[in-house]
């Protein structure tokens, strides 16, 4: 998720105030014009700035309903809604775009992020993106 999400999910917590936001409906808004995450990566997203203490749940709960009639108990899980904390109102923007970052040197001290990056996300040596085209008279070499 890039540098705009975090700004995005910034912006959308102060405009809600103190009644707050549901993780899924923030990720509906978001998917459709600032991510292409999935909603795991989305709420991981959000979860780092729970444990960094930037949102915290307001205790205003709602109840998701299916959309069918199975069963006795439709309902599918507790909506919780999350406001801003005064600690995420003076982060500034860079911890909440990169709240990876922010968690891990928070938690193991400076430059942990880059060293847990070189651990499980290894060069490989190769360029990034997409091989370049090769015509047929090429391949043939």
């Amino acid at each position: 998720m890039g540098y705009g999400v975090g700004i995005a999910i910034r912006e959308k917590l102060l405009e809600a105030g103190e009644r707050g936001v549901v993780v899924a409906d923030l990720f509906k808004d978001m998917k459709s014009k600032e991510t292409s995450a999935t909603y795991q990566s989305f709420s991981r997203y959000c979860w780092l700035l729970k444990k960094l203490g930037f949102i915290e749940p307001t205790g205003e709960m709602e109840i998701a309903w299916t959309g069918t009639d199975w069963g006795k108990n439709p309902s599918l899980a507790k909506r919780v809604y999350y406001r801003m904390t005064p600690k995420g109102r003076e982060a500034p923007i860079y911890e909440w775009s990169n709240p990876g970052r922010t968690f891990y040197d928070s938690i193991y001290g400076a430059g942990s992020w880059k060293d847990y990056m070189k651990r499980h996300h290894p060069p490989t040596g190769r360029p990034r993106g997409r091989p370049r085209k090769s015509s047929y008279a090429e391949s043939l070499r």
